[in-house]
């Protein structure tokens, strides 16, 4: 298992990111009321065919070259079972993908939910052409996109050191 949420959002927005999508939504809603945390990753990426989404939830399958295992899905799939949650993969072949899962709260082994800035600051470093959306709501609604930020930046490139170290400060100080 990943030590927390935000390493889960930097391992599949890199799955989005291999399946060249040119939009990813990150979306992170925590209900005190309902003892939830709704984590939802959408991507317009070349998505997956059925057979290819039951392929994924293998840990010994993956698409790269350089390694044998794929990891990501089993685990976050196995997160929310552990705890009491739900999980959902659907995907089509030229449109994109969603995962979605849900986690109790409350639950012993729910994680953290880490350095989110920091997840995000790595994505959009990994890949700066894409337009990310981040959605955060507890306490309140925080939206970050990219193509707000690229507006007003101009021409200075959003994948500039000093860019990124702000963006990653500013989505923290947003979350907390």
């Amino acid at each position: 298992m990943m030590q927390d949420l935000a390493m889960h959002i930097l391992d599949l927005g890199q799955n989005s990111i291999r399946a060249n999508a040119k939009n990813i939504e990150i979306c992170l809603w925590i209900d005190d009321e309902k003892d939830c945390i709704t984590f939802r990753l959408v991507d317009d990426g070349i998505g997956m065919d059925e057979d290819m989404q039951k392929r994924v939830l293998d840990p010994f399958f993956s698409t790269r070259t350089t390694r044998k295992i794929g990891l990501g899905i089993p685990f976050i799939k196995e997160l929310a079972e552990l705890c009491n949650g739900s999980f959902l993969l659907q995907s089509e072949v030229g449109k994109g993908t969603t995962l979605e899962i849900t986690l109790q709260k409350s639950c012993w082994d729910t994680p953290p939910l880490g350095d989110v800035g920091e997840a995000m600051m790595m994505l959009i470093q990994a890949d700066g052409t894409i337009e990310y959306v981040l959605d955060y709501r507890h306490h309140g609604e925080f939206i970050m996109k990219t193509t707000e930020i690229k507006e007003i930046l101009g021409d200075v490139n959003i994948q500039e050191p000093s860019i990124l170290l702000w963006l990653k400060e500013y989505i923290n100080e947003n979350i907390k």
